[in-house]
């Protein structure tokens, strides 16, 4: 596993994990979910096992974990970033992954790079920006379990610091998992670090960016073959959300985690890893 720092175009340096030995193997490249509260570990839960044939980068995106907080905290620039990436590896084409917001950013790099990708996994995610959105602040304020106003702060893109953000976000844990009584996990690192969380980062991604997002209508212009997942009990991105994307996508396949909330890696990670080998595997033979 080769662990290092990578300065892109624009001076924004990123922490970056390649696993994998071989430098003829496939690449699969995966963007983290949750700005400016998840990290590279989320990637590596959903991945890294298959680096026994798979050259496997994961990062912090910039705004995120232990990557610069140097904006903007936008698709384009997030894309911009990927193809950076892409390039530093020197692969002409390559496996993107992404979960979540990462799934937004993945579908828009599908959009503007299309002739990059051998493959496509697309999990829990929206192609709407302003439904999800709404989708999840409406299941925060109806469970009556959370602040208002601080729910209000954290989907519009108002968090006042990172105290208030990460308080957001342990509120609205029971939206996240399949048990509604869990708490949420804020970002990935491991037990010895404290999860680094970075307010700004979500506020403009949220607040600005994410409501100007709505590829449904060009979702038909991606060719590449996609895995489209979802927890079936998922609500922040529910089993809805991902039949649109399916369905628009002409060669996609869906594929629902029954037992699983927003996270099927974590939630049903064996189902998870024999579904994701036979996708990827499938794209290389």
């Amino acid at each position: 596993m080769q662990e290092q720092w990578i300065y892109l175009s624009d001076g924004c340096k990123l922490f970056v994990k390649l696993h994998g030995g071989s430098p003829e193997a496939p690449l699969i490249i995966a963007q983290h979910g949750a700005p400016g509260a998840s990290d590279h570990t989320e990637s590596e839960t959903s991945y890294a096992f298959l680096q026994d044939r798979f050259r496997v980068l994961v990062f912090d995106a910039r705004g995120s974990g232990k990557s610069d907080v140097a904006g903007p905290f936008t698709r384009q620039r997030w894309v911009a970033d990927i193809e950076e990436l892409r390039q530093w590896v020197g692969a002409e084409t390559f496996i993107l992954g992404g979960g979540s917001h990462g799934g937004i950013v993945a579908l828009e790099y599908a959009l503007a790079h299309g002739n990059r990708l051998q493959g496509l996994i697309v999990r829990g995610s929206f192609a709407n920006g302003p439904l999800m959105l709404k989708n999840v602040l409406d299941m925060a304020l109806s469970s009556g379990k959370v602040d208002a106003e601080r729910q209000r702060r954290l989907w519009t893109g108002k968090t006042l610091d990172n105290a208030d953000y990460g308080h957001a976000l342990s509120e609205v844990g029971f939206l996240f998992s399949a048990d509604p009584n869990s708490e949420f996990k804020v970002a990935g690192p491991s037990s010895e670090e404290a999860p680094q969380l970075h307010h700004e980062t979500f506020n403009e991604a949220f607040g600005k960016d994410l409501p100007a997002f709505d590829v449904t209508k060009r979702l038909h212009d991606i060719n590449v073959s996609t895995l489209v997942a979802v927890g079936a009990l998922d609500r922040v991105c529910p089993l809805e959300a991902s039949q649109v994307i399916s369905k628009s996508i002409a060669n996609a396949s869906l594929v629902s985690f029954g037992k699983s909330g927003h996270s099927p890696p974590e939630d049903q990670p064996d189902e998870w890893k024999a579904c994701l080998s036979d996708f990827v595997d499938s794209l290389v033979q």
